[in-house]
């Protein structure tokens, strides 16, 4: 039978922390999520309405609806498609090449 060293790398001692300081941090956090989610829908919708200005053709692409029929929970764009698929590393690469052509 071998014996192994027990070396202590890191000791924590945690302690309770009170229900108001609980709720501050949850609403901190909710508070910090809902605003940035914000400031990505604003930025999504001018990528949306400079999109409509440049390309409408390709704008009304990106709205048509997935073959699922999934609604789309963004509204003026289609649901995105699954992880690995085909038709999603084909929309990567086809957006990642319109971005450079400007």
């Amino acid at each position: 039978m071998q014996s192994f060293k027990f070396v202590e790398l890191l000791s924590v001692n945690f302690g309770r922390s009170s229900d108001e300081v609980v709720r501050q941090q949850i609403a901190f956090r909710y508070n910090s999520v809902k605003s940035k989610l914000a400031v990505l829908q604003a930025r999504l919708q001018d990528v949306v309405n400079l999109v409509k200005i440049k390309n409408p053709s390709l704008l009304l692409q990106l709205q048509k609806p997935a073959a699922g029929g999934a609604s789309s929970a963004t509204p003026g764009l289609a649901p995105a498609p699954a992880p690995g698929s085909s038709t999603m590393r084909n929309s990567m690469m086809s957006s990642s090449s319109a971005a450079f052509s400007r």
